[in-house]
């Protein structure tokens, strides 16, 4: 018998379709105007972290550590967005160097936490695949990749996305482990 939804599934849905929907916003808005509108941009970040802060909240017990990337995520997503409001000096540069170092950070910490479990099955594979994904995107982003585009705001809003699949395919994992 599959497990019916739980809060934290709704909030991951949830968390989702915002990421999806800010990549797109971005991508469709991504223009010179908007790419030195700071505001506009450390708005999109702040907003990107709400959902992750759900995330956490919505888990409680001993399953909050294996959230804690969520938390994370979620802090550095609004501090750099309030950076990015509050000093015009910032750039998308450093914003990708910040954002680069921790998915690299992440990716370890999920390999790691994937590592430790007794389990080693399909699924645990896909989420240690995932992982590595995020240190390599990390990479990309410190070594700065996204000036090879034209526009910032494209990477940006494609970064968006991505996490919004991931989102996804994490809600479709865990469902499938508890089904």
């Amino acid at each position: 018998m599959k497990r019916k939804f739980s809060i934290f599934d709704y909030v991951l849905l949830t968390a989702m379709i915002v990421h999806i929907i800010l990549g797109i916003l971005v991508i469709v808005f991504s223009n010179d105007a908007f790419e030195k509108n700071n505001i506009f941009i450390g708005s999109i970040l702040m907003a990107s972290g709400v959902p992750s802060l759900l995330i956490f909240l919505s888990v409680n017990g001993h399953k909050n550590f294996r959230k804690f990337p969520y938390l994370v995520s979620s802090i550095i997503a609004f501090v750099i967005g309030l950076i990015f409001i509050l000093f015009n000096e910032i750039t998308l540069d450093h914003m990708f160097l910040a954002i680069g170092i921790f998915d690299i950070v992440r990716g370890l910490y999920e390999i790691v936490d994937a590592s430790l479990e007794i389990k080693v099955n399909k699924l645990e594979i896909m989420e240690v695949a995932s992982a590595v994904g995020d240190v390599i995107f990390g990479i990309l982003l410190c070594i700065k990749l996204s000036e090879g585009y034209k526009n910032h705001l494209i990477f940006m809003g494609a970064a968006l996305l991505l996490i919004g699949v991931k989102f996804l395919l994490d809600l479709i994992f865990d469902l499938k482990s508890h089904g």
